[in-house]
């Protein structure tokens, strides 16, 4: 993930009132993408959203807030 762009989503988070408790790169697998956006299955936007998020390195943050 570009580093700007983690900065930029961390601050918002931030200024939100949330600390980031913990975070994780993660890449899903087709089966994973599938399994979580299962709900789309059968939409024209399934099959481009499935292949998006399989695409890249996603970014995960747990946040906590005050």
């Amino acid at each position: 993930m570009n580093s700007y762009i983690s900065e930029s989503i961390l601050s918002k988070i931030e200024e939100s009132g949330f600390t980031i408790a913990m975070s994780k790169e993660i890449t899903l697998s087709r089966e994973q993408a599938e399994a979580f956006y299962a709900e789309h299955k059968g939409s024209d936007f399934f099959e481009t959203l499935v292949e998006n998020m399989t695409r890249f390195v996603e970014a995960i943050f747990l946040g906590q807030k005050h």
